[in-house]
């Protein structure tokens, strides 16, 4: 393992084949991975609106029982994604833990030119004492093994009522009717 602690901050909404190579690779390259799930709505974007309670839903029904190499993540579902990263990190920093820890997030550029990663974690890049423990994990959407499927994507096809564009963007490890039942819970 490369990494004792991997974190992952995550809306999700709707979690699919991207956000699964994430958690995938997290798992194999840290002992241990922290997923913090966001359980709030998504209302923005003129793409399908889906509420956190569908989310938790269907996280407790589909995705966190059915996943595969899940022996080492803890799936935490609570406040806001990437607050829970720095409260986590402020812990461990307070206990003066001694432990390599990477946080994995897509590889997005903000409107100001700058990595998703950089906005969020500015902080953490400039503070000396994470120079030697924390890494960033960026993954590229659609480079090598990983999936080129967005978020927005998802919410447009399911907006349009896509099935098939919905249900081939899911984690592969679900099977057809999951893939079916879970299309028909967001629409709901």
């Amino acid at each position: 393992m490369k990494y004792d602690l991997g974190l992952i901050p995550m809306s999700a909404k709707p979690f699919h084949a991207g956000h699964y190579y994430l958690v995938q690779k997290a798992a194999a390259e840290c002992s241990r991975v922290k997923l913090f799930i966001g359980t709030g709505n998504r209302n923005k974007g003129g793409t399908a609106k889906i509420t956190g309670e569908k989310m938790l839903y269907l996280w407790k029904n589909f995705y966190e029982p059915y996943m595969p190499n899940k022996e080492n993540i803890e799936f935490i579902y609570e406040g806001v994604p990437v607050r829970n990263v720095y409260e986590e990190l402020d812990e461990l920093k307070t206990q003066n833990a001694n432990i390599s820890i990477a946080v994995y997030s897509g590889n997005e550029i903000e409107r100001n030119g700058k990595s998703l990663i950089w906005n969020r974690y500015k902080r953490l890049i400039n503070d000396p004492y994470w120079q030697n423990i924390l890494t960033f994990v960026s993954v590229d959407r659609g480079v090598e093994d990983s999936p080129d499927v967005s978020g927005t994507a998802m919410r447009k096809a399911l907006s349009y009522y896509d099935t098939l564009t919905f249900t081939s963007g899911l984690p592969s490890y679900l099977d057809d009717r999951q893939k079916i039942d879970i299309f028909n819970i967001l629409l709901k």
